[in-house]
């Protein structure tokens, strides 16, 4: 059960303390204000960030969710499409990686 309330938690980009405040200020559908984030939780008071470029590991998640993604999109196309040209790798994982680009950041700073 704790594993459970963890893992959903974590989908849900909520408070590694509580479980229960969200770290960012606005919902996922309020795309305007998508990457603000809140100092401190509000229901128990956990500071997110405890120094000045705390989240600089959030890149190294950000980078390897990018790299699994072009990967798999590009052995996708190699198989499918027998090896095509190099333009067609470029049309199917650019547009992928521009359209997971609000995921990949939240979900890199939450974990």
């Amino acid at each position: 059960m704790k594993e459970k309330a963890r893992f959903s938690a974590l989908l849900e980009a909520k408070c590694p303390r509580c479980k229960q405040g969200p770290i960012f200020k606005h919902s996922a559908f309020n795309y305007l204000k998508y990457y603000e984030t809140n100092t401190n939780c509000p229901t128990c008071n956990l500071r997110f960030e405890k120094e000045p470029a705390f989240f600089t590991g959030a890149m190294y998640f950000s980078y390897f969710i990018n790299l699994a993604t072009i990967i798999i999109i590009g052995l996708s196309v190699f198989f499918i499409g027998n090896n095509p040209d190099l333009w067609v790798y470029y049309t199917a994982i650019f547009p992928v990686l521009l359209l997971t680009v609000p995921f990949v950041f939240r979900y890199s700073r939450v974990l």
